[in-house]
């Protein structure tokens, strides 16, 4: 795996610490907390992605080690800074790891057998 990569993961992660030692966690069991959580929502009169920020801050990690995620298509070709052609034919996959011992077993097992 690209080692600029994991010190950029390792910089976020590091970064994003800090925003989460004063919360206090909650004793659940996992089963409790249910699955992962992804957002998502569709219209059909452009909006812009800052409506979708909010709401994917509380999908981050539910608790339960399960992550999060944002389900989205129909960007604006414009906004994004690609043509309609790019954005019909690639996708992206963007994966933060809390723990980054973790992220190159997520790229051999998951991410180059998929992507």
């Amino acid at each position: 795996m690209n080692p600029q990569i994991i010190e950029t993961a390792r910089r976020l992660a590091a970064a994003r610490r800090e925003l989460y030692a004063p919360v206090r966690r909650l004793k659940l069991k996992s089963e409790d907390e249910g699955g992962c959580g992804v957002t998502g929502f569709c219209c059909n009169i452009p909006v812009a992605g800052r409506h979708i920020f909010a709401p994917s801050r509380q999908m981050h990690n539910r608790g339960n080690g399960k992550g999060g995620g944002i389900a989205a298509v129909g960007f604006d070709p414009d906004q994004a800074g690609l043509s309609r052609e790019e954005l019909d034919s690639w996708f992206c996959l963007q994966v933060a790891a809390i723990d980054e011992s973790a992220a190159p077993e997520i790229h051999d097992k998951i991410i180059s057998r998929n992507c």
